[in-house]
Parts: structure tokens; C-alpha cells; sequence
């Protein structure tokens, strides 16, 4: 084995290791809401967090549609020194990125309402699940450009500052979820999670 292939593979392997722990945080992020949404709400919480599994799920698919492979086009770029190219294939994820925010954002303040009454919820659960998006409407589009960005941090190299602000990111959300939780009620919890 070359050098070029040991390098490649290394690479290949430290971007895998922190796109995997970026997965798994966010998913752990999203847990968290839930639980301590149960914790401070009770499990009429817990219900109403619930019903917005599906939400979470389609925000998570929306924030890596461009990231992945855009990464992948801008990493050939970059492997082969073509700068202005990179730039392009970043500048065009950016902008696709930023705008799939948006349209995922209308797309769920349009149809959470019909999903809720579908879905038979009492008025407490949608009381509920209306104020967590209150906050987290903004979070959901602004989610793909910074998904986007964390996988060009990765992709230039930067894999353990990425991992390391991700990590920071949960914990963040953890600490200032209960704290406004506990001072805000479910406001606080989504609160928290904008601003982590």
C-alpha cells in the first residue's frame, strides 16, 4: 500500500468516525427534548413529543440531503486542486441547502396542524407540540446550512473540532433545556434547542 491510499484511508475513516458521531448526537439532541419534555411536562409531555417523531425524522433527512453530497463533490475538488471548483460545489450546496430549510420549514408549519388533527390529539398535546415548534420552527430552517457546514468542516480536515462542537452542542442543549424548561415549560425546552 502506497502512501496516497494510506492517507485516503485514514481520511476516509476519521470523516466516517465523526459524520457517525455527528448521527448519533443528533439523534441523542432529539432524544433529549423528549425526555426532559416527560421529565419537567409529565407523560402528556412525553405524548406530545411523541407525535413529533415523524417531524424530527423528516428535519434529519432534509438537513443531509445537500450535505452528503456536496461534501463528497467538494472533497474530489479539493483532492485534486481544484479550488474555484470546490468553491462553486460549496456556494451551490449553500444556497440549495438554505432554501431546503426554508421550504422544509413552511412545509411543517403548513402541515402540522393537519397532522395533529389526523392524528386525533387532544388539545393539551397540541398545545404542547405548538409551543416546542414555536422555537424550533427556526431551528428546522436554519438545520441543512448547518449541517452543510459541519460536513465542509469535516471534509477540510477539521474532524475533531466538528465532533468536539457537536458534542458542545448537546451538551449545551441539555443544560439550557432544563433550565428554561423548568422556568419556561415546554417554551423553554425548544428555547434551548434554537439556541444550542
Amino acid at each position: 500500500m502506497n502512501w496516497k491510499q494510506s492517507l485516503g484511508r485514514r481520511k476516509f475513516y476519521a470523516i466516517f468516525a465523526a459524520s457517525a458521531v455527528e448521527m448519533v448526537v443528533g439523534i441523542l439532541s432529539a432524544l433529549l427534548d423528549t425526555v426532559i419534555t416527560g421529565h419537567i411536562i409529565g407523560t402528556v409531555g412525553l405524548s406530545a413529543m411523541n407525535m413529533l417523531n415523524p417531524v424530527v425524522v423528516f428535519t434529519m433527512f432534509t438537513e443531509g440531503l445537500f450535505a452528503v453530497g456536496t461534501s463528497i463533490v467538494y472533497a474530489g475538488y479539493k483532492g485534486k486542486y481544484e479550488e474555484e471548483k470546490a468553491d462553486a460545489t460549496f456556494g451551490t450546496g449553500f444556497v440549495c441547502s438554505v432554501c431546503m430549510g426554508l421550504v422544509t420549514a413552511l412545509a411543517l408549519i403548513c402541515l402540522v396542524q393537519p397532522y395533529l388533527t389526523y392524528m386525533g390529539v387532544s388539545d393539551t398535546i397540541r398545545e404542547i407540540v405548538n409551543g416546542y415548534l414555536i422555537f424550533v420552527y427556526p431551528q428546522m430552517a436554519l438545520a441543512p446550512a448547518y449541517r452543510l457546514i459541519n460536513q465542509m468542516v469535516l471534509t477540510d480536515g477539521g474532524e475533531v473540532t466538528g465532533t468536539a462542537g457537536i458534542i458542545a452542542e448537546t451538551l449545551l442543549n441539555l443544560v439550557l433545556s432544563v433550565i428554561l424548561g423548568r422556568a419556561m415549560g415546554v417554551l423553554g425546552i425548544g428555547l434551548g434547542t434554537l439556541i444550542s
